[in-house]
């Protein structure tokens, strides 16, 4: 989604990466999203989802990654994706409405 997020954030495009537990299966703190956001190169806001609250209101099968893509007045547009394509990204943003 980084890639996404570096081709398409001035277009419209708004990435939140949730973590909900660390390393030891507790909830995610400041110093586990900064250093989750460090070790994968993110520039996009990586934010807690403390018992999983967000995340399992789109999750379907429990797998992960699990991305949901909104449109613009966040519309729900597709859930549980494992991955997000070019034309996903496209399809989705207010330039291309």
């Amino acid at each position: 989604m980084q890639a996404h997020w570096d081709t398409y954030k001035d277009q419209g495009l708004v990435v939140v990466t949730l973590l909900a537990e660390d390393m030891e299966s507790q909830s995610a703190d400041q110093t586990d999203l900064q250093t989750w956001a460090e070790q994968f190169g993110l520039t996009h806001p990586v934010l807690a989802d403390t018992g999983w609250g967000i995340g399992n209101r789109f999750e379907q099968d429990f797998g992960i990654p699990s991305v949901t893509l909104l449109k613009p007045g966040l519309v729900v547009h597709s859930v549980d994706q494992a991955s997000v394509t070019t034309a996903d990204i496209e399809a989705i943003l207010p330039a291309a409405q």
